[in-house]
């Protein structure tokens, strides 16, 4: 069983190295290294994989910065059994491929698995925070849409039988980082999958790290960034009655708005102006985006 491993890049080479040195150190050996280039210096890029010397990773430059056309590019490029997603900023555990593999052999009917993602050496980085972590211990089956951040898992480490992506459409090319819909790209194909009664699971097991650690005043800025994509996501669904969207998308909506928000008397005031307004805008700016891909972009 061969597994392409799946890697957008973006102006970060030294973890990028850090990252295909992980992959090539894991004890399965039947792989092959999609790197898709989005970086502005792609001469930077292409100059650390060339130290590796390994025939294994194969290189496609990409004249965009948008996740989805990354991801599908990829996929039109691999020739594997098994496609694993994996981020230029992450480590992953050196049984991590052999997990996946063994885990699609013995479970024939499931379609798409989700993997553990922890902070990467987080005992040495204080007042700052590692974003996109999913750490719940119990292997779950998942066999109905539900809260992606919640329960399901994070994109950085998620992998699928390549026959998906054969039978159905791929990621989303007005979702991810690059585009308007924001980062929700792995949520939505989650969720439709899931709608098409395919198989999903989370095994935590199957273990990434993350080693992106950013300082707590960003964190703020990066979780606005999150409930907007929220409210596409789920706006998208929402528009099309899949009843699951809509609490997510109220919530969310919620959140965004009034997000640090516990300023009284005339401060109040002053916020409702130049805080709330604008977010409002703001959000039915991303519910319209949401709706008119839900005419044109339906779920078949």
């Amino acid at each position: 069983m061969i597994v392409s491993i799946i890697i957008l890049t973006h102006n970060r080479q030294k973890k990028l190295k850090q990252c295909i040195q992980s992959v090539l150190q894991n004890t399965y050996k039947n792989i092959e290294i999609v790197i898709i280039d989005q970086s502005y210096n792609k001469t930077l890029t292409k100059k650390t994989i060339t130290l590796f010397n390994n025939a294994k990773i194969n290189y496609y430059p990409q004249k965009c910065c948008n996740v989805s056309k990354g991801k599908n590019l990829g996929i039109t490029k691999i020739h594997g059994d098994i496609i694993a997603f994996t981020d230029d900023d992450c480590i992953v555990h050196h049984l991590w491929i052999q997990e996946i593999v063994s885990f699609y052999k013995k479970n024939k009917e499931i379609d798409c698995m989700f993997g553990k993602t922890l902070p990467y050496n987080n005992k040495t980085h204080y007042n700052q925070f590692c974003p996109s972590t999913f750490t719940k211990k119990k292997y779950v089956e998942i066999h109905t849409p539900k809260i992606h951040w919640k329960s399901i898992g994070i994109g950085n480490n998620m992998s699928f039988r390549s026959t998906i992506f054969l039978n159905s459409s791929q990621f989303k090319e007005w979702l991810g980082y690059g585009t308007f819909g924001g980062p929700s790209e792995d949520a939505e194909i989650t969720l439709r999958l899931l709608i098409q009664k395919h198989n999903l699971v989370y095994n935590p097991k199957a273990i990434v790290y993350h080693n992106n650690w950013l300082a707590n005043t960003t964190k703020t800025k990066l979780q606005s960034n999150y409930f907007c994509a929220n409210i596409v996501c789920y706006g998208y669904f929402s528009f099309q009655k899949y009843s699951f969207a809509y609490p997510v998308v109220k919530n969310e909506i919620k959140n965004y708005i009034f997000y640090t928000h516990n300023s009284t008397g005339f401060k109040k005031y002053i916020f409702v102006l130049l805080y709330i307004f604008p977010r409002t805008t703001i959000v039915i700016c991303k519910l319209l985006f949401a709706l008119y891909y839900s005419f044109f972009d339906p779920i078949k």
